[in-house]
This record gives structure tokens, sequence and C-alpha cells, in this order.
């Protein structure tokens, strides 16, 4: 069987990229972090309702950051302690189950994150590949 595009390794860097196909991508206003954490592509992302920005999504959160609304894609981000950031968005698209993650500093079990997706990311339109239950 051969390998789609997306699923070869690059040209170039000779790292395995992950199959992500992107449908639609959005620019979004990311909130800063004490901590600066650093998000790598395939982080679940969050609105926060209150702050009206959106950050790593927390199955333990509140405000609208315990609702997953898309994955960060492709580039990896690393957030500021004072200022906001800009990253991309997957909002439309397919990703397998596995290159999901929670965001750095945040803890979820596998069991959370799968929750999370069977919970608002087909109606978005992110179809999630390799899930244990059917949606």
């Amino acid at each position: 069987m051969a390998l789609k595009t997306n699923e070869l390794f690059t040209e170039t860097d000779g790292v395995f990229d992950k199959p992500i196909d992107a449908h639609r991508i959005i620019p979004v206003k990311v909130g800063p972090s004490a901590g600066a954490e650093t998000y790598e592509p395939g982080t679940l992302m969050a609105y926060d309702t209150v702050n009206e920005y959106y950050v790593g999504w927390d199955p333990a959160g509140a405000n609208g950051v315990e609702i997953a609304k898309g994955v960060l894609w492709p580039d990896s981000l690393t957030l500021h302690a004072s200022d906001e950031s800009i990253a991309q968005l997957m909002v439309a698209g397919t990703v397998r189950r596995e290159d999901l993650v929670a965001g750095d500093g945040i803890t979820a079990l596998p069991a959370d994150i799968d929750a999370a997706v069977e919970a608002t990311f087909r109606d978005l339109g992110i179809i999630v590949q390799n899930l244990d239950t059917v949606r």
C-alpha cells in the first residue's frame, strides 16, 4: 500500500510529520501564561469565554476551557508570560486519536481526551480516527 503525501517524511528534514489532514485552519488569539508553556502540534485548544481568547483545553477548567474547540496545527506555540500570541487552529479535517494531546502543564487522562473529542469534534467538522467508541 502506498503512503499518502501527508504520511511521508518531509524531504528536507527527515522528521515524520503527523498525518493530520486539515480542511480549515483559522488564526486565533491565544492568551498569555505565567508558566510560558509550549504547545505542540495536535494540542487540544479551548475558548476561554471570560478572557475571550484561546487556551489549552483543560478537562478540569471552567468558562469554556473544558470544551475542546480545535487542534493546534501545524506549528508549535510557546506562550508568552504577559502577551497574547497568534496561533493556527484546525477547526475542520481529519486527525488520528493518538496525535491529540493535552497542553503542557495540563493533567488529562486518555479517557478525558476521548470524551472531549467525542462531545464536540464531530459537530465542528473534525473527524477523529482510531477512537475506541462509535461517535
